[in-house]
């Protein structure tokens, strides 16, 4: 088992949180390359330093620490509580993002900063978590469902013919 820490993000970790981006997307194109793309690194970066720069503190930003290196990050967004009129129940949830660095996953990081973003969650008085796993990404769904995660809904998609390259 590797050694490492779980701690919130700073801008000091830009450079790490952008290689295990980067890393997840190159393993998300090699499963599904008609859904995935590597963004060039410096948006990725620039992604990261706004997502910092205009927290406003109701969101948390994790990274996992191996040996002084970034080897895993963590996102949790506050979703919307929906407004009265709605057929959906108000629960209070954020959205999770979560991504380990190639040749470090399968070492309990990715567990780690979800029982870390969990433990948030209760303190933040959340009713749940949610997250968004491709079917195609068997391992991740593993690790999720080992979790206590579970499928509620199915996103579908229908490409449209004349619906422009959208980054595909």
């Amino acid at each position: 088992m590797t050694e490492f820490e779980v701690r919130r993000s700073t801008p000091a970790d830009l450079d790490g949180m952008t290689s295990v981006y980067l890393s997840l997307a190159v393993h998300h194109q090699a499963l599904a390359p008609d859904a995935y793309l590597v963004p060039a690194p410096e948006e990725a970066r620039e992604r990261f330093r706004r997502m910092l720069d205009t927290d406003d503190g109701q969101d948390l930003h994790l990274v996992a620490v191996a040996d002084g290196r970034v080897v895993g990050a963590l996102d949790v967004f506050m979703d919307k509580v929906p407004g009265p009129g709605g057929t959906r129940r108000p629960f209070r949830t954020a959205t999770i993002g979560v991504a380990v660095l190639d040749g470090m996953r399968g070492r309990g990081i990715g567990t780690a900063l979800m029982r870390a973003a969990e433990e948030w969650a209760n303190l933040a008085g959340l009713d749940s978590l949610r997250l968004e796993v491709d079917l195609r990404n068997a391992r991740a769904e593993r690790l999720y469902r080992s979790l206590g995660y579970h499928p509620l809904t199915t996103l579908m998609l229908k490409p449209l013919p004349g619906g422009g390259d959208s980054g595909r």
